[in-house]
Parts: structure tokens; sequence; C-alpha cells
């Protein structure tokens, strides 16, 4: 394993500072100066740690008071790193896990926190899809499926996973319209419409097993042995 340079150590020494002063967003932080005095490497080292930490979110320059303490948005610079990340097969197959592991372990929430339009809107976007398939518009099925599945994830009340699941769905969509080799996405067809029905008619009667064995069984083509078995 590369060792880190002095760089990445006072990157890591100066988020250990924040974290130790219970520092919160908004507040003062030291100066360069004073991070030199500190921490005992150059000015420069600090200016490029500082530079990193201003890129991740954790410090940002205000003028007329300097370095304040910034929050980071980690599903920002997740969405900002996603394509660049994926460049072969293997990557995209983990992400179609990730993704399969967020949906299926996040169902419970769901189930137990949908309210009553979340439900609507859940079984409004099947309907949506399954209808546009029964039209041969493939492609307009397959947004309203994202939708669906968005849906879901929204329906566990929770914003991390809301925004991350929007951040996943529009990297498959977009993959999918341009025809890339690396596309994880089940063409939809009559299987696909008992598989919402399923899901649909599972979260209206409140069951978090059938719902989370319904919506496993629909997403199974994004695991690797499910495109294997697909093959």
């Amino acid at each position: 394993m590369t060792k880190p340079n002095l760089t990445e150590r006072t990157v890591k020494t100066i988020l250990n500072m924040i974290v130790e002063n219970k520092m919160q967003s908004g507040e003062s932080f030291f100066t360069e100066a004073e991070l030199e005095k500190k921490i005992h490497v150059s000015r420069q080292i600090i200016r490029e740690a500082v530079s990193r930490l201003k890129a991740l979110g954790f410090l940002k320059s205000r003028q007329s008071i300097g370095l304040v303490i910034d929050k980071p948005d980690p599903i920002g610079l997740f969405e900002g790193a996603l394509d660049h990340y994926m460049m072969d097969t293997n990557d995209i197959h983990e992400l179609g896990e990730f993704r399969y592991a967020l949906e299926v372990g996040t169902v419970e929430l769901a189930v137990r926190r949908a309210s009553s339009g979340q439900l609507d809107n859940i079984k409004i976007f099947a309907q949506e899809c399954n209808r546009l398939m029964q039209g041969g518009d493939y492609i307009e099925a397959a947004k309203a499926d994202l939708d669906f599945h968005i849906e879901i994830l929204k329906a566990a009340n929770n914003q991390f996973l809301t925004r991350m699941s929007r951040v996943l769905m529009t990297f498959f969509s977009k993959r999918a319209q341009e025809n890339s080799p690396y596309v994880l996405f089940k063409h939809p067809n009559d299987l696909t419409k008992q598989e919402h029905q399923a899901i649909v008619s599972a979260f209206e009667q409140r069951n978090m097993e059938k719902a989370r064995f319904f919506l496993s069984e629909h997403l199974f083509f994004l695991l690797k042995e499910g495109k294997q078995a697909e093959n």
C-alpha cells in the first residue's frame, strides 16, 4: 500500500483538528500561518492541504474572515466522480450491486413509513411503466421504471437515501439512453409488469417480507450471478 505523502498526512491532521475541537459549519478556522505553526510543515504544504479540503467541502474562504468550517456534501462528491470512476464492466457491475443493496435494504423503512400519497405514487409509476410497455415505448417505460424505484426509496423518508437514489437512477438512465455496452438495465417485459404489481400489492398490504422478496427478485439482474443467469 502506498504510504501517504506529507500533503495527505496534513489533510488528515487538519481534519482531526476539526473533529477534536468539535467545530461546526460556519465557525472561523485557523489561518494558514497558525496552521503552519501548529502542524510544523511548510506554508506550501498547508496551502495544498487547505486546497484539497476546500475541494472536498470541509473548508471555504469567506471574505474579510478567512477560512471557515464548511459542511461537505458526500453525495455531491459521489455524483461528480461517478462518470469518471465507472470505467469498465466490473465497475458498472459493482455499482449495480450497490444499487441492489441500497434498494433491498431500504424497503423495510419504505413499507413502514410510506404515506398514502407515496403509496399512490408508487402505484401510478408502476401503471405508467406498464402502459408504456404495452404500447411498445420502451425508452419512456424505462424512465417510468426508474421513477418507480426512486419513489420506493423516497417512501423511506430519508433525504440521504432519496438523493443517493436519484444519483444512481440518473446514472443508469443516462447509460441506457447512450446505449452503453455496460448498461445494467433489464428491458421491460411481461415479467416486469408482474413484478411491479407484486411489489405494489406488498406495499399496500404493508408486508415487509413480501416487498423485500419481490423487489429482490425484480432487481436480481443487477447482481453478477443475475447477469450470468441471463446469459
